[in-house]
């Protein structure tokens, strides 16, 4: 260990060897048995555990809600439970197996698409996803030369002598890796020399990705691919990982990213070639993807902000780009057509992103121009009420993203957690996020105005 890696404490130790006696008991076992546990547990995990369950579904139902019913998705959800729990237990078996015992268990196709790729004489990066047994994608540089020397971008492990032990074993096999201590340099200089460097690119980026249409939807993905190509050169080569059946694995080359001689340098067009490689990879199986992220997260401190805008020439472009909805309901209460603040805001809201769908839930349709509104009468109790909205959720192809209550008095907000809503925002009451609660307290008379400004909103 190197004296700039941090110390394990007594609690690294002990969570080393439960690791350790963990991982001799099950390599006593064969791959096929493990496979079989794995599912079971992560059934279990199904069972227990509701949030994560709920964030699976509402990703499932974006990425496949316009062509599967919500039947199909809730059983999908269990399947992607399942083959999570059976690839994470046979890859802590899988980790340390020799190039024959790899062969035996892994079905390796489109080695075509690498030679195809290495002609270019340059080196290649690998296009990466969350996806099936992912401690047998890292070995398998071994299962052909195309894929030599091998390298990867590596994320240190909280716990440092596991962290080691991982390095330790890569090493050994060829595998040279890369974390962010190391610099955005020697991972450059790797692919320049001809070397193979694998980059999982399809998680969340934040403000430090760019906005991309994903399935349809926008959101942010890292942009490291991209400017990697645009330094290198080098083909970007999508990998796929599928269960063929208990410890069998299908690995799939597919053919490198075509990108447009006129685009090779613009960075936004080649991330958006990655997103639509990453729906293919990920449509090989979907059971197999670790779903279990928030790939499109409405964020608590700025859900209606858009993350991974470039500059302001470039970002009405992108938020053009997709082609499925941010959906947001708003509640308005009593208000009536004079309600002129509420108006100007919803026109505000509606004008801010081209990729949003409007709804508004109100005794009056005050705002025309929502995409639809559902009355609200003073008769109707909320319980009903907040059950019309949880089947109206159902009803559609993708997800509620946002819910708002424009009131004075925070009932909105109680009806959409009586409904069930997740991502909820209040102008007062309890559902009043933090952000809002800091941007306000800094003014005598809040409006609904410096309440989007609080979301996100930016004019």
């Amino acid at each position: 260990m190197s004296q700039n890696e941090p110390k394990p404490s007594t609690s690294d130790y002990l969570v080393y060897a439960i690791y350790r006696v963990f991982e001799f008991i099950l390599k006593l076992a064969p791959v096929k048995v493990l496979c079989f546990i794995g599912t079971g547990i992560g059934h279990l995990t199904y069972l227990l555990l509701k949030d994560r369950r709920e964030i699976v579904t509402r990703n499932l139902r974006i990425a496949f809600g316009e062509e599967m019913s919500h039947d199909e998705i809730l059983t999908l959800t269990k399947k992607t439970f399942q083959h999570s729990g059976s690839n994470l237990i046979a890859s802590l078996c899988t980790s340390s197996f020799s190039e024959q015992q790899i062969r035996d268990h892994i079905e390796f196709v489109g080695a075509g698409n690498l030679d195809a790729a290495r002609q270019q004489g340059t080196g290649l990066i690998g296009l990466l996803s969350h996806m099936g047994n992912w401690e047998l994608m890292a070995q398998i540089h071994l299962l052909h030369p195309a894929l030599c020397p091998p390298g990867s971008l590596y994320r240190p492990l909280d716990n440092p002598l596991i962290d080691s032990l991982i390095k330790c074993r890569r090493s050994s096999e060829g595998a040279q890796l890369f974390s962010r201590r190391d610099g955005f340099f020697k991972p450059i200089a790797h692919i320049k020399s001809g070397g193979c460097l694998g980059v999982l690119a399809d998680q969340h980026a934040g403000a430090h990705g760019l906005a991309v249409p994903f399935f349809g939807k926008l959101t942010s993905m890292t942009n490291l691919p991209a400017i990697m190509h645009r330094r290198t050169g080098a083909a970007i080569v999508p990998l796929s990982m599928e269960s063929t059946s208990p410890g069998k694995w299908r690995i799939t080359i597919h053919p490198a990213i075509d990108i447009p001689a006129d685009k090779k340098t613009d960075t936004l067009y080649i991330t958006m070639l990655c997103a639509k490689a990453y729906e293919t990879i990920m449509r090989t199986n979907p059971a197999d993807v670790f779903w279990m992220h928030g790939y499109w997260k409405t964020g608590r401190k700025g859900p209606l902000k858009i993350d991974g805008l470039q500059k302001k020439r470039k970002r009405g472009t992108q938020r053009a780009l997709a082609t499925k909805p941010f959906r947001v309901i708003v509640y308005t209460g009593s208000a009536h057509h004079n309600a002129l603040e509420m108006i100007e805001q919803l026109q505000r809201l509606k004008n801010y992103r081209p990729d949003i769908h409007l709804t508004t839930v109100g005794e009056y349709p005050i705002f025309k121009e929502s995409h639809e509104h559902i009355p609200a009468p003073a008769t109707q109790s909320p319980k009903s009420l907040a059950a019309t909205l949880t089947q109206y959720d159902l009803n559609l192809p993708t997800p509620i993203d946002c819910t708002l209550d424009f009131t004075a008095d925070g009932s909105g907000g109680e009806l959409f957690q009586l409904a069930k809503f997740t991502h909820i925002f209040t102008l007062h009451g309890k559902h009043q996020s933090r952000r809002t609660q800091g941007a306000f307290s800094n003014i005598d008379t809040p409006t609904l105005a410096d309440f989007l400004n609080s979301l996100g909103i930016q004019d």
